[in-house]
This record gives structure tokens, sequence and C-alpha cells, in this order.
């Protein structure tokens, strides 16, 4: 009897342990607010931040409405490290939801009172911009920072919702893992520079190595010279790549020197 007793007690204790622990993870997810500044620019079968909005994940945030917590932004001029935990804790954190090519549109000056922060080099994983180096999706964006500020958590509560949402985690391991490990923005920085000589690296013997092909098949094949397809979308989604790349890491550079005056 005894025993048996013994044994109902441990198993009570474990329930309730595990109802705190329950409990602990719902006032840890509720504390955590996202909100979205929707402004209406983009398709609204493919726009994931609205997907979060009709489960209730994101907060709708009007341009009116005073925030003091973190957003993502282009406009930044601050890299998110875990440094900016401590804020978004405390008052959220906040996402931009427009199209990438109406950015002119977007009224920036009227969020002024958020803290803007830019997310660090990261690769689209979204149908609609796969491959695209920077142009993420609302939904990687929130998960982008949460993993960085150590909540791995709720970013994946959150693409779980995507089917193609493993595939951000594929694309990025390395990136979210090496900035993860950053204890300041200045180190999410240095680690972008990193990153980005090594794909200017790579790419250029990319293209010195398909420069000899070419020039191999055109000696073996006149006729593949004068065709108009040849390579030449190709070449042009690589330079705007490249352009794009070279562009952020312009931009990372003078934040860098920045954050170091």
């Amino acid at each position: 009897m005894s025993r048996q007793r013994n044994q109902r007690g441990h198993s009570r204790r474990s329930e309730f342990k595990s109802r705190l622990d329950s409990n602990d993870e719902i006032v840890q997810t509720k504390n955590l607010k996202l909100f979205l500044y929707d402004f209406q620019q983009c398709d609204a079968k493919r726009c994931t931040g609205r997907k979060l909005l009709r489960f209730g994940l994101v907060s709708n945030l009007d341009v009116k409405r005073t925030f003091r917590g973190i957003i993502l932004s282009p406009e930044g001029s601050t890299a998110f490290s875990v440094q900016d935990a401590e804020i978004v804790l405390k008052y959220g954190l906040a996402a931009i939801d427009c199209s990438w090519a109406k950015l002119d549109e977007v009224p920036f000056e009227k969020l002024s009172k958020a803290q803007p922060r830019l997310l660090p080099f990261l690769i689209a994983a979204n149908p609609t911009k796969y491959g695209k180096p920077l142009q993420l999706s609302c939904v990687e964006a929130f998960a982008a920072a949460l993993t960085i500020m150590h909540k791995r958590d709720q970013a994946e509560r959150l693409l779980e919702k995507f089917g193609w949402g493993n595939s951000f985690w594929q694309v990025n391991q390395s990136y979210l893992s090496a900035y993860e490990a950053c204890a300041t923005s200045t180190e999410v920085v240095n680690m972008q520079f990193k990153f980005l000589k090594e794909l200017d690296k790579k790419n250029k013997a990319t293209r010195a190595e398909e420069f000899c092909t070419v020039e191999e098949e055109e000696v073996d094949d006149p006729f593949i010279s004068g065709n108009p397809n040849h390579s030449i979308q190709d070449a042009s989604a690589r330079y705007s790549e490249d352009s794009e790349r070279e562009e952020f890491g312009s931009r990372l550079e003078k934040l860098s020197i920045e954050e170091l005056s």
C-alpha cells in the first residue's frame, strides 16, 4: 500500500510539473508579442504576414500607434542581434508587410518611435522569392530574428504553418547558427562580411569556370555564339544577385564603421 501511494504521489508530482512547464511555455509565448505593419501591397494569397494574422500569431499594428519595440526594417542602421532580446521581450517585435518593389511608398518616417533593425544576410526560401538574397517574407523575417535571440522553438511554430517552411532552415541553417552565436551587433556584422566574402570568392570561381566552358563551346560550335538565348538570362540573374550583395556589403561596411566609432 505504501509503495502504491508513493507511486501515485510521484505520478501526481510529474503531472503537476508537466502542467507547470506547459504554463511556462504559454506565458513565454504570450509575453513575446509579434506585430505587423500591413500596407496592403502584397498578393493576399501569397502574403505570409496576413496568414500569420489569420492564425492569431501576430497582431496588426497601426502606423498611428506608438510602438517602442524593435521593427525589422530595411531602413535600419543597426544589425539585429541577441542584444535586442530585452527590448523585444519588453515591447515586442514588428515586421513590415509590403512589396519589395514598392518600398518607396512605405511611410518609414511615421515609424520613428520604433527601433529599426536590419536583419543579417540571409536567403529567401519562400516560393515567390526563392533563392533571392535578403528579400525575406514576413514569416521568414520573424523566424530569423527569433532564432538569433535564441527563441528557435517559437520561430519553428511560425514556419510550421507554411508547407515550404522547412526549406528556410535548410537554406539558412549555417548562417543562422553563426548569427545565433554572436553576442553583439558588431559581431553579427563581422560574421556577415565573412559570409559575403566567401560567396564572392565562390561566385568569381564559378564565373571563371563558366567563361572557360563557353569559350570551349564556341570553338567547337560556332552557332552557339550567335544564339541570343545562350546564357543571357542566367548571367543577368547572377549579375542582379551579385549587385544586391555588393550593395548590401557596402551598407554593412558603413554600419560597422558607425558602430565601432
